[in-house]
Formats: structure tokens, C-alpha cells, sequence
């Protein structure tokens, strides 16, 4: 009987990819869809949570329990600072109940921040000393105030160049607490680039100021930006021939894989029960559906290795995806929680406000902007992870990891991609 997965690391361009495309010649719109959105968008596995957005491996992918995306609900009323105390609270009964160690990954960036933020607020000095906080100096660099002030000499320390995941759940016995899914709720940084860009776009001064302001107003809806999408969405395609020296002549589908990745998303939006209006909701969108579950599982899978990862994710705790999180999401849209302006300094207010109740530090909340912290939390570059992710293909339902190597996968992969149609 066929596998069913959680995920399929299709989506990431790598050489074995294009090796996959040279050997059997892939020349479906399907394929080439796949294969352009890995150029484009790096290592990603796109797993539809609501509405039509159809894969090569449409029934054969589940998803697990609060990774389920929860009924939309307007009059959801619990504030982001509310929840961010109650998932802090439920890692105090933990150490309470049975002394449980948790060590959190933290590269300095908003959301691991927002994640010690919300211990340091919640636990006793004696409930702290089950904590260990994974940083490196990068992760001190990013926000040396807060280290200094609340980590230095208050929690114990790791150094992330060092840490393991299987090694710290499997023999160090340590809960792992990553804040990989912060940008599911607040949208995704794919947005927070193409925002600046809008002045250059638009010749005109005054259409470009109407276009900025607007972003995230749900009375300007992102269709009116629809050729600036597309034309961004080609550029991010284009950008990543160029970086991989690739000098084959671009066809006519990939100059329009912008307006048919638009399309998808439209209809995927028209097919769901969740408003999207603003342009800031159709990235958060992509994030939040699309996305999600690659964000979900990333630590337990991207950042690990070994064969069976079940004890892992049973040891990994997602801060940001419980259900709560996920219902005050879909609910405080265009509200500025989110987004208040069209800069990166004046993205994830809601995560901000909190931290700034603890810290104080105007610098931080007015002007910090986000930095990919993937190198910063872990080392990706140890060469057991890398020689694992070349040839990844999923995780299947019982968290067991998959690869291209493995029997019958790479004829499955065909089958399943050579018949796609976008």
C-alpha cells in the first residue's frame, strides 16, 4: 500500500532536482510549475491546509493534529499577549508537574524573543532554572540588549554550534522549543521584500505613495496590485537562474510562471473560508495555508537526521502553532498587528508590543527588522545534515524520513510528476 505523508520536500531547488529533470525529461506544465517554484522560492514543501490548490501527490498527504488549520472565526476575541502567556503558563505546569527541561532555540529575531519574553514573564526564578536558551554570537549580536538584561548570568546558555536535535532530545532528554512558525501568523517575509520595490514599480509619485499606504487596508484588495505581483513573482524566479549560473534559454512558461502561480493562489483564496483582502493577507496567505505545515515540521525534519524522527517531534514543541495562535491569526487581519506600514521595521507589531512590555527597548521595537535566523539557531552546515537534505524527499505519516534513495521512490516521484497539470 502507498504511503501517505505529511511532507514532500519536492520544492527545494537542488542539484539532485536537476539532475531528476535532466534524466527523465520532465516537460509537462506540471512539472515545470514544481520545478520553477523551487528555483524560485528555495527549499519549501507546499502542502495545501484549505481550498483547491492541487500537487503531484493529491491524496497520498495528510496532516496530524493542530497542524489542521482551525474553523475561521471573527469573533475570536483572546489578544496575542493573552495567548502568548497561556503557552508559557502550560510549559510552568510541565516543570511543575515533572520537572521537565526545555531547551529554546534563539537567534535574537522577533519571534524567538517574543518566545523567551513570554518565559521570563510567566515562570518563577525556580521554574527559569529548567530553561536553557541555544544561542550563538550571532543570535547575541541581533539583540544584545535583551541578552544582556535578561539571558546573561539569568538562564543557562548553549551554544548552538553545537546542538544536535537527535542527540538533545534523544540523550540529553530536553523538550525543544522553536518559534519557526512566527511568520505563518504574521505573513510571510516574500511580502515584507516585494513592499519597498512598490516606489520603483510605479512611475508615477502619487500612485506609488497610494500603493504603499495601502498595503494591508482590506478596502484596497490585492487584485488592484495583480501585475505587480506577477511581475515580482518572475523577478524571484529570474534572480535564481542568475545565482545558478543556469543558461538555458527561458520558455515562454517560465516568463509566465508569475500570472499562473497568481492564478492558483486566487482560486485557492476564492475556495476557502478565511478573508483575504489586502495585499498583506494574500502573502500572510501563502504562509499560513500553502506553507504552514513546511514551517511545522521544519525543525524535527530539516534540522535533524536519522531515519525515524517520531521521538523527535514527540520532544519538539512548535510555540507558535498551537490553535489558539493559529484562530488569532485568521482574525486580526489589517487591524496593524500584523503590519503598520509598508517597512520591514514595522512588521509583527503584536510580537513587538509584547516584548516591549518586558524590555523597554525603543530601538528594537521601532527599527528591528527581520533576519532569516535558520543559520543562527543551528548550524545547517554540519555535512550530516547536508549529505541528508540532498536527497530528501518527505516525511511519511509515521514520521519516518524518506529519501529518493530509498526503493521505489524515484519511480513514484515520476509517475506522480510526469502526469501533473497545473
Amino acid at each position: 500500500m502507498q504511503n501517505k505523508y505529511l511532507q514532500i520536500h519536492f520544492t527545494h531547488f537542488k542539484q539532485y532536482h536537476k539532475k531528476m529533470f535532466e534524466r527523465f525529461n520532465f516537460t509537462n506544465d506540471g512539472a515545470k510549475f514544481f520545478y520553477n517554484v523551487g528555483l524560485s522560492f528555495g527549499f519549501n514543501g507546499y502542502v495545501p491546509r484549505a481550498g483547491v490548490w492541487s500537487t503531484p501527490w493529491d491524496g497520498d498527504l495528510v496532516i496530524h493534529g493542530e497542524n489542521n488549520m482551525p474553523v475561521y472565526d471573527p469573533n475570536f476575541t483572546k489578544s496575542f499577549s493573552q495567548i502568548s502567556d497561556e503557552t508559557a503558563k502550560k510549559i510552568a505546569d510541565r516543570i511543575d508537574t515533572s520537572d521537565e527541561k526545555f531547551l529554546v532555540l534563539y537567534s535574537g529575531g522577533i519571534d524567538s524573543t517574543c518566545t523567551v519574553a513570554a518565559l521570563i514573564k510567566n515562570l518563577t526564578q525556580k521554574q527559569l532554572e529548567n530553561i536553557t536558551i541555544s544561542l550563538s554570537f550571532d543570535s547575541i549580536v541581533e539583540n544584545k540588549y535583551f541578552y544582556d538584561n535578561f539571558i546573561r548570568g539569568k538562564i543557562k546558555i548553549h551554544d548552538s554550534h553545537e546542538f544536535d536535535m537527535r542527540k538533545t532530545v534523544l540523550e540529553k532528554g530536553y523538550t525543544v522549543i522553536t518559534a519557526d512558525q512566527g511568520d505563518a501568523l504574521f505573513g510571510t517575509e516574500l511580502g515584507t521584500k516585494m513592499y519597498p520595490l512598490i516606489e520603483y514599480y510605479f512611475i508615477d509619485k502619487t500612485e506609488s505613495n497610494y500603493y504603499k499606504k495601502n498595503i494591508s487596508n482590506p478596502d484596497v484588495h490585492y487584485s488592484e496590485y495583480k501585475d505587480m505581483i506577477i511581475w515580482y513573482l518572475n523577478n524571484c524566479m529570474n534572480g535564481r537562474f542568475k545565482k545558478y549560473g543556469l543558461t538555458s534559454e527561458k520558455t515562454s512558461f517560465d516568463l509566465i510562471f508569475g500570472k499562473i502561480y497568481y492564478d492558483r493562489l486566487v482560486k485557492n483564496i476564492e475556495t476557502s473560508n478565511c478573508p483575504v483582502n489586502s495585499l498583506h493577507d494574500f502573502f500572510w496567505w501563502i504562509i499560513f495555508n500553502i506553507k504552514y505545515i513546511h514551517c511545522a515540521l521544519r525543525a524535527g525534519g530539516v534540522q535533524s537526521t536519522g531515519r525515524d524522527r517520531s521521538k523527535i517531534f514527540s520532544k519538539c514543541i512548535n510555540w507558535f502553532g498551537n490553535q489558539d495562535f493559529q484562530s488569532w491569526s485568521m482574525a486580526n487581519n489589517n487591524n496593524g498587528q500584523k503590519i503598520n506600514g509598508c517597512t520591514q521595521g514595522r512588521y509583527k507589531i503584536a510580537a513587538k508590543d509584547y516584548i516591549h512590555e518586558l524590555d523597554n527597548n525603543d530601538w528594537y521595537y521601532w527599527y528591528k527588522m527581520k533576519v532569516p535566523s535558520k543559520q543562527i539557531i543551528v548550524n545547517r552546515y554540519r555535512e550530516d545534515i547536508y549529505e541528508e537534505t540532498e536527497t530528501m524527499f518527505g516525511l511519511d505519516e509515521n514520521y519516518q524520513m524518506i529519501h529518493f534513495t530509498d526503493p521505489g521512490i524515484t519511480e513514484y516521484f515520476y509517475e506522480k510528476i510526469k502526469s501533473f497539470d497545473v
